[in-house]
């Protein structure tokens, strides 16, 4: 290691801008791989098979509902340059996640110069926390999350061009190409131009002198949106328009969701969830209060806040579960002003020792719970894989088959919530035959500690969580979520399976 710092050092000599940034991004690259390494070689999950099995064989590019082709070109040419092979989708994404935390450090490195308590070393750490920021996960590490990813990827670049010193009047042009190009990935930054004006806005400073990039940003989104309708026949799709049917305290609630869980891990106990957050709340306020009239604090700070607001406003009326990590990827973009303005806080503590132990404790708090969310995603993909392994060896058996409680999740890390006749076809594996009678959800596995052991006597079968199996007369099911109730005559599979949370019992 010594003698690479050493080469480096002559290679840059004269040019310590440079070795700086080559040392930052590759102290990030070489720590991301510890930590997101594992996840580099698991399988495609749920609606990735959805997803691929529409690109390959359909050849669309346009899902009903959704309009983010530059996701979806993505995974396309992907595909034509190494098949299948899911070691480069993970590994594109992970790439992706290690650029926008290199950006989020040059970002960052503007703020010293503007702040006299920001040192030196807090740009790295502000990159190294959003690293290893924990609840965004679902964004790198699921291959169709990387719409998120893109998009924030898009928007952070912008910020960066914006920001920058020195930029000219090429910060017109440029943020804009990057709102456009983003916006074709994911609607996640939909508000990127309110929350640059934001950044951008001085007191002193004549709000005329704002007009163009004004205009030059509504150009920009009335050309997205006239091609997103003659490509799509559609503005918002029937996805975008459920976002509009929540009344105004449904919105309140969901967007405090997503507040909460920006900051803290998912758990079954809400009142536990709601006392942490208050708490945390409290904790913040206080901070910014005594902050507010410091003379080392400039107009920044208060930029960043509002600019956290704003980004919370989309994922806030998309809603986000308080239960486990899904919908983690809607807080990709809020993110960055997560710890942009965290980062900012922390630097006015005067005392080095104490603003030490905080980051070091924010270290800790994020990389443990990044560990597990990892770790749920890497579990994921195993019972992915089981799960095509044994329906593959179900299939050679005679008659109609009915499998039972399919996971749609493992800690909202995505099994087959969608997909899975896609995954069988993309497995080689006839899907004729073979129909999902139940799916299980986190939250009803959770509910029995262990196995799902069925249970019977002389007339019928009853498989946890709800279903009943009636001999030589009907299944009767009980559908998640829905609670709807469905019927099928138990003559007509010659072959009844369940998932128990550990392997595919055979009932019949």
């Amino acid at each position: 290691m010594g003698e690479m710092f050493l080469f480096l050092k002559n290679r840059y000599k004269g040019n310590e801008g440079v070795l700086k940034n080559v040392l930052a991004f590759s102290s990030l690259l070489f720590i991301g791989l510890i930590f997101y390494g594992n996840t580099l070689t698991k399988p495609f999950l749920c609606d990735d098979y959805a997803v691929m099995y529409r690109l390959i064989t359909q050849k669309d590019l346009f899902a009903i509902g959704f309009f983010r082709p530059l996701s979806d070109l993505s995974l396309y040419i992907t595909y034509k340059l190494v098949g299948l092979n899911t070691l480069v989708y993970n590994t594109f994404n992970f790439l992706v996640h290690v650029s926008c935390s290199f950006v989020l450090y040059r970002i960052t490195l503007t703020f010293v110069s503007e702040c006299r308590s920001m040192t030196s070393y807090l740009p790295f750490v502000a990159a190294l926390l959003f690293l290893l920021y924990p609840f965004h996960v679902e964004a790198v590490v699921w291959v169709v999350g990387r719409g998120a990813l893109i998009s924030g990827f898009c928007a952070i670049m912008a910020l960066y061009q914006v920001l920058k010193p020195n930029n000219g009047g090429k910060h017109y042009i440029i943020p804009c190409l990057f709102y456009f190009v983003g916006l074709f990935a994911y609607e996640s930054i939909l508000l990127l131009p309110f929350i640059i004006l934001v950044l951008l806005y001085r007191r002193k400073k004549n709000l005329k002198a704002y007009l163009p990039l004004i205009i030059a940003f509504s150009i920009t989104l009335a050309i997205h949106f006239i091609l997103r309708y003659i490509l799509s026949g559609v503005i918002s799709g029937d996805y975008g328009q459920n976002l509009f049917n929540s009344s105004s305290k449904e919105y309140l609630v969901k967007l405090a969701k997503v507040v909460g869980r920006s900051i803290l891990p998912p758990s079954d106990n809400s009142l536990l969830l709601i006392i942490l957050f208050v708490s945390v709340l409290l904790i913040y306020c206080t901070t910014i209060f005594y902050l507010r009239n410091s003379k080392d604090c400039p107009s920044r700070l208060w930029q960043l806040i509002i600019a956290l607001g704003l980004s919370f406003i989309i994922p806030g009326m998309f809603g986000i579960s308080t239960h486990t990590f899904e919908g983690g990827r809607l807080l990709y973009f809020p993110a960055f002003f997560l710890i942009l303005s965290y980062t900012y806080i922390v630097s006015f503590i005067k005392r080095k020792n104490i603003q030490l132990f905080i980051l070091v404790g924010t270290t800790i708090y994020f990389s443990f719970f990044l560990n597990k969310n990892t770790a749920s995603w890497v579990q994921a993909g195993n019972i992915t894989t089981y799960l095509l392994k044994e329906t593959e060896k179900i299939k050679m058996l005679d008659g109609e088959i009915g499998l039972l409680n399919i996971p749609q999740e493992y800690n909202g890390a995505l099994i087959f919530r969608n997909g899975f006749r896609e995954a069988l076809w993309m497995n080689g594996i006839d899907t004729s035959h073979i129909q999902i009678l139940r799916t299980l959800t986190t939250e009803e596995s959770r509910q029995v500690k262990g196995i799902l052991n069925h249970k019977y006597d002389s007339r019928r079968i009853f498989v946890p969580p709800n279903t009943t199996i009636e001999y030589d007369s009907t299944i009767t099911v009980i559908q998640p979520v829905t609670g709807e109730k469905v019927y099928y005559q138990t003559k007509q599979f010659e072959h009844l399976y369940y998932w128990n949370k550990d392997e595919l019992i055979h009932l019949k």
